[in-house]
C-alpha cells in the first residue's frame, strides 16, 4: 500500500478523543457525540453510533441460486431484496448468529457455513459485520421476528446485477458479498 507523503496525520496517536456524551441509545443503538483533537490541533465533533455486530449469509441452493429476503424497510419506505443478515445477539459467536438467522429469514439452515470475511459496513459506526457462505441448505420451520414480515425469495445469478441497476437490491453488504464471492475469488455458481 502506497501513503500519500502530503497527507500528515492518519496515525491514530495523533487523534484525541477530549470528551463523549451520549445522546441517544435504545436496544439497537447509541449514538455519541465525541470531540476530538485533530493532528492539526484543532477540535472537531463526530457522530459515532455504537450498534451490535452482525452477520451477512449468502445462502445458495443446490441448483446454485441465491435464497434472498424481501422485507420492510422503515427508514427507506419500501421494501429490499438482501441476503440474510441480523445482529449477533448475546454471547452468540458470529457462526452460530448466522444459522440463527438463516432458520429466522429463510426457513432454512444451512449444511453448510463457510466464514468470508469480516468488514466494516459504514464509517461512522463501530460494529462489523461477519460475511458467510452457506450451501447445503436443509429446511427447518421458519421462526421470524415479532416484526419481520419476510418472504424468501430465489434469485439467479445472471439476474442480481439487473436486480442492482433496477434498484431492488440496493442494501450494500448484500451487494458487496456477492461481488466479493463472484469476481474477487472467481467463483462460478
Amino acid at each position: 500500500m502506497r501513503k500519500d507523503p502530503e497527507i500528515q496525520g492518519n496515525d491514530s496517536q495523533t487523534w484525541t478523543v477530549k470528551s463523549r456524551k451520549k445522546r441517544f441509545e435504545n436496544s439497537w443503538l447509541a449514538i455519541f457525540e465525541e470531540t476530538t483533537r485533530l493532528p492539526n490541533h484543532k477540535d472537531f465533533v463526530f457522530t459515532i453510533a455504537h450498534a451490535s455486530n452482525w452477520v451477512s449469509i449468502m445462502p445458495i441452493t443446490k441448483e446454485g441460486n441465491f435464497l434472498l429476503v424481501e422485507q420492510y424497510r422503515p427508514a427507506w419506505k419500501t421494501t429490499s431484496l438482501e441476503f440474510p443478515a441480523g445482529k449477533i445477539e448475546g454471547k452468540e459467536s458470529p457462526n452460530q448468529a448466522a444459522i440463527r438467522e438463516m432458520q429466522e429469514e429463510t426457513g432454512y439452515i444451512p449444511g453448510t457455513l463457510q466464514f468470508l470475511y469480516k468488514a466494516r459496513p459504514v464509517t461512522w459506526t463501530t460494529q462489523w459485520v461477519y460475511a458467510f457462505l452457506a450451501k447445503n441448505l436443509e429446511f427447518s420451520p421458519r421462526m421470524a421476528d415479532e416484526s419481520e414480515f419476510i418472504t424468501t425469495v430465489e434469485v439467479k445469478p445472471s439476474e442480481f446485477e439487473r436486480l442492482v441497476r433496477e434498484e431492488r437490491i440496493v442494501e450494500l453488504q448484500t451487494i458487496a458479498l456477492f461481488y466479493y464471492f463472484t469476481r474477487a475469488h472467481d467463483h462460478t455458481l
